[in-house]
């Protein structure tokens, strides 16, 4: 077992991260503004396509019927598309019920092969980076004389054919909870000699940022290389502007990505960063589900006990960890481009003492601009497809694309033991309300779904067959498939497996089992809102 990979520490140790201080939470005016401009635009937006919608039927019974056959000549193209089934089928449903202002939400919203000018900046930083990771080649060769399963082989293969190296060499830990990340977190920050690299969705007001600004400062003017992205969306309100005006002239490089009202394009807005990492000299890397904020240390209390978990990386693997924050820290372009990146890349000893029972582990990351596919999305259906005896799956929300759906009910109709485990206390009751709509159909298969009692259910987990899983940023959802930026790690054969699985059974043992027929019997008007909000599912 790991040395912090149980479930509660010891109450010395949560005193070390838990002082439960007292901290305003509450939402910050200027980022409160900023979002309320950028659901003014949003809507000034809809409100001038819906006027060109209406100008446009009002012009003839020649431009309806042309506005109608173009209508019916994108929905059959559409319905061509092999992969994301719900999202074609929204968009169908949309246009042919409003040809005139279903055509043009498409062409603003729902056509995602726009945004040239990023995608090509995106695939020069890509390309640019190639050089500094670890080759196809080699990756494939640390295959050789490795006993792999088949259904690991093509996984394996599937990613470094994508482009993410394989490495055999690093020590992984597992974090259980957030306290254990962030006091074993916070300590690495401590002891970084070279540079720290963060990139997280939320960063809020409270003791955890509190405690990393100080590390931040320290390290700052110690001459340490410190760059910190966060998102805007996810912390625009919650952190205050002037911690980061204080970081930024201590030396601190910072990055607001994707500003919330820098872009009139509503589809470019809803590109979010929702990936997390925490990387130091390059040696120590965490990826996982926790932002930085006091609730996913339990020291701000929401939605009961708030469960999350964390991956501690050391070793070679934070090579691609390192050149995966680099490629989303380039995005913007904002401070001028390295032209050596070899500072942040340790010259690691060959061979580097690994452990001994080391398996295999390849950092990965997913989002809608630099790749045709949807590698989050594919591995997760293909773990789900060969789990052969038992699969684990825990997120937050549970909203899958049809093809993921279908795999895992043809799982458990095969016989594979499926056990999706769930919040019982949701911070989005709307979201729970359609993750809900899917119930019926998985638990009638035979999957078992279970619902933590103490309180929100936040990691983002998969394990199939006790020897391999996925865990990062990902959730079950439309959003973190298909729109978000996110980070995650595919682990096989590794001895963090059996920390990972005993946490599963751990939160099956604080967990509601649902019953088939106890849920048959819920209230009508639950079943009549999820029945409406299942067509609307790609948008949550």
């Amino acid at each position: 077992m790991s040395e912090f990979a149980g479930k509660h520490l010891s109450p010395e140790e949560e005193a070390k991260i838990n002082p439960k201080p007292g901290y305003n939470y509450k939402l910050k005016l200027p980022g409160l503004l900023s979002l309320l401009i950028a659901l003014l635009l949003f809507a000034l937006e809809l409100f001038c396509l819906n006027w060109l919608a209406l100008r446009l039927t009002s012009l003839g019974l020649g431009i309806l019927a042309g506005l109608q056959v173009t209508a019916l000549v994108l929905a059959i193209y559409l319905s061509q598309k092999i992969n994301r089934t719900s999202y074609t089928i929204f968009w169908i449903m949309i246009i042919l019920f409003f040809p005139a202002l279903g055509l043009i939400l498409y062409f603003c919203w729902g056509n995602e092969n726009r945004f040239g000018r990023q995608r090509q900046l995106f695939a020069e930083s890509q390309e640019r980076l190639k050089a500094w990771r670890k080759s196809q080649e080699a990756s494939l060769e640390d295959l050789e004389g490795r006993s792999l399963d088949t259904p690991s082989r093509i996984q394996l293969r599937y990613l470094i054919n994508k482009g993410f190296p394989v490495y055999g060499d690093s020590k992984l830990t597992y974090a259980a909870t957030g306290e254990a990340q962030f006091a074993q977190m916070l300590e690495d920050l401590a002891q970084a000699k070279d540079f720290i690299f963060l990139e997280y969705f939320i960063i809020s007001d409270g003791y955890i940022w509190e405690q990393t600004v100080d590390l931040l400062l320290k390290k700052a003017d110690q001459g340490l290389e410190i760059r910190l992205l966060y998102d805007d969306f996810g912390t625009t309100a919650r952190a205050d502007s002037a911690t980061m005006v204080k970081l930024k002239d201590h030396g601190v490089k910072l990055i607001n990505f994707n500003p919330v009202a820098r872009y009139v394009s509503g589809l470019y807005r809803n590109y979010r960063n929702h990936q997390k990492a925490a990387i130091i000299d390059g040696k120590i890397a965490w990826l996982g589900g926790t932002n930085l904020a006091d609730e996913y240390a339990n020291i701000h209390k929401r939605f009961g006990y708030w469960k999350d978990t964390a991956i501690r990386i050391e070793g070679p693997a934070c090579d691609a960890i390192t050149t995966d924050f680099l490629l989303m820290w380039e995005h913007d372009r904002i401070y001028p481009l390295d032209k050596d990146y070899s500072r942040f890349l340790p010259d690691w000893p060959d061979p580097w003492q690994a452990p001994a029972d080391a398996g295999l582990v390849v950092p990965f990351w997913d989002g809608p601009l630099g790749r045709e596919d949807d590698p989050a999305s594919d591995l997760i259906i293909s773990l789900i497809s060969t789990a052969e005896k038992r699969l684990y799956i825990s997120t937050p929300y549970l909203v899958p694309e049809t093809e993921l759906m279908n795999r895992l009910i043809q799982a458990a109709q095969s016989g594979v033991e499926v056990f999706i485990l769930m919040p019982g206390i949701p911070d989005k009751k709307l979201v729970y309300r359609v993750s809900q709509s899917n119930f019926a159909p998985l638990l009638e298969a035979g999957c078992r779904i279970f619902l933590y009692q103490p309180g929100f259910l936040h990691a983002k987990t998969f394990l199939a067959d006790h020897n391999r899983a996925l865990i990062g940023s990902i959730n079950l959802d439309y959003r973190s498939l298909y729109l978000n930026f996110e980070n995650a790690v595919y682990i096989y054969q590794d001895p963090v497996l059996q920390d990972i699985e005993a946490d599963m059974e751990a939160i099956i043992g604080q967990s509601q089992e649902i019953n088939k027929s106890s849920w048959d019997q819920r209230p009508w008007r639950h079943k009549c809102l999820e029945f409406v909000l299942k067509p609307f599912s790609p948008l949550f």
